[in-house]
């Protein structure tokens, strides 16, 4: 990446014309080399825009860098910023022309994509506060203390701190790819709770306080604080997280059919992924960052890994609850947990499939550097043996069988994710799905052993 390509802009617009600031800031890497995030973003842009801001139109990325777009909450401004109609001059080209493009759909010049979420549109900020507080006020709950806090917004969620005397809640809104995650949260807990109320030490679910369907089909839902997701991943966590999530599998798997109808989740069964490997290999968004021989062995394997995937069906295990993304950064966990303690967050994935498809992000095999599996698979085999009640050599060999499924399940969900955000966003995701197809190439044996 050049230092052109590694600079983070932020650009703050009028809270009601079609204006912005003229005083267009570079936000820089933190010590670690870390890019500015939200907070970052929101902190540099208070030197201009003092009465603070909120998340605009979505982040643009170019040959010049990143530009962040924000709003101002009031036409004050600081530091001999003005309002402007124009960008201002000794830009770099590419960052005036994404300036012009954002003024201009501000204006009402250019209509917006149709897929662009609510966050990243004007007016959504002050609706889902009003939302906020009324659904606050419906059920007794104590008031905000200040302005909603956006803490990640991009084209998949927001998610948002709120803020009140007793303590805080969280606002996560969701496009309508996504909209499932309410009634797959309310269908998780539900289905898990007789062996929940045995005694079995199993993850935890988010309470939901209030959800509401937006125009358009989006979802937002009003939840407990869950508590802390740790940065750091202790010895030995992700083998009892992982667990954890066997032991929820076995304990959801005699009443998954009603909730995947219920909640409408995505089939990653045998079938499903036999036919899904047949599209991606014809029309992935990210066939093109193969190269040619990786794009040639899916083509000419494809025949015979159909059917390799197809025998998934045949292990003797019944058809499990898929998460699709747990890994530690969506466990929530205290100081010192105990088994049962956790709590599994973002289900907007969830699926049904065969055992092991959660294993790619449990072992952090999406990581760029070498990691070993082992651990992490046998802890998910012998949990889930017990769990089951079925021999482990069993659980084993239908574990082994579906590892390289894994990657395609991740493939798969980069296609729903991708072809459900406009293309100003894709690069949120550049290389997910190309890195999930090499690694379903290097998991599938190429000579059919």
């Amino acid at each position: 990446m050049s230092s052109a390509e590694a600079t983070d802009r932020v650009a703050v617009l009028h809270p009601e014309l079609p204006r912005l600031l003229d005083a267009v800031l570079v936000v820089g890497p933190d010590a670690d080399g870390e890019r500015p995030g939200l907070a970052e973003v929101a902190a540099a842009a208070l030197r201009v825009a003092p009465d603070g801001t909120v998340p605009g139109p979505p982040t643009r990325s170019g040959p010049d860098g990143r530009l962040h777009v924000v709003v101002s909450a009031t036409a004050r401004t600081a530091d001999g910023a003005a309002w402007v109609a124009d960008p201002p001059s000794g830009l770099p080209d590419g960052v005036t022309t994404a300036l012009r493009a954002v003024l201009a759909e501000d204006a009402g010049e250019t209509a917006l994509h149709p897929l662009r979420p609510g966050w990243h549109r004007r007016g959504w900020w002050d609706d889902v506060t009003a939302w906020v507080d009324e659904a606050l006020a419906d059920l007794q709950l104590a008031p905000r203390t200040g302005p909603l806090r956006p803490r990640q917004v991009w084209s998949m969620s927001a998610v948002v701190e709120v803020p009140t005397t007793t303590g805080r809640y969280w606002l996560k809104a969701v496009p309508p790819h996504f909209a499932r995650e309410p009634a797959v949260i309310d269908g998780v807990r539900g289905a898990s709770a007789p062996e929940r109320a045995a005694g079995a030490a199993l993850p935890g679910l988010p309470r939901t306080l209030a959800s509401a369907t937006e125009p358009g089909g989006a979802v937002r839902l009003l939840m407990t604080d869950s508590g802390p997701v740790p940065d750091d991943v202790l010895p030995g966590e992700r083998e009892r997280l992982t667990a954890g999530f066997a032991r929820l599998q076995a304990a959801t798997a005699p009443r998954l059919g009603p909730v995947a109808g219920r909640a409408g989740l995505d089939d990653r069964s045998p079938s499903a992924l036999a036919a899904g490997l047949a599209r991606l290999t014809a029309e992935g968004i990210e066939l093109g960052r193969l190269t040619d021989a990786e794009r040639t062995a899916l083509a000419e394997r494809l025949p015979r890994d159909r059917d390799r995937l197809l025998a998934l069906a045949g292990t003797g295990l019944p058809p499990l609850l898929v998460h699709g993304d747990y890994h530690p950064w969506n466990a929530v966990r205290h100081p010192g947990w105990a088994d049962g303690e956790e709590v599994a967050i973002d289900w907007t994935d969830a699926s049904v499939g065969v055992a092991g498809l959660d294993l790619v992000p449990l072992a952090g095999l999406r990581s760029t550097g070498e990691v070993d599996a082992g651990p992490v698979v046998d802890a998910y085999v012998v949990a889930l043996a017990g769990a089951l009640g079925a021999a482990e050599a069993t659980v084993r060999a239908a574990v082994t069988a579906a590892l390289p499924a894994a990657w395609l399940v991740q493939a798969l969900a980069y296609e729903g994710i991708l072809r459900a955000a406009e293309p100003l966003s894709h690069h949120e995701f550049t290389g997910c799905q190309e890195r999930s197809l090499r690694g379903w190439l290097r998991g599938v044996p190429a000579d059919g052993g």
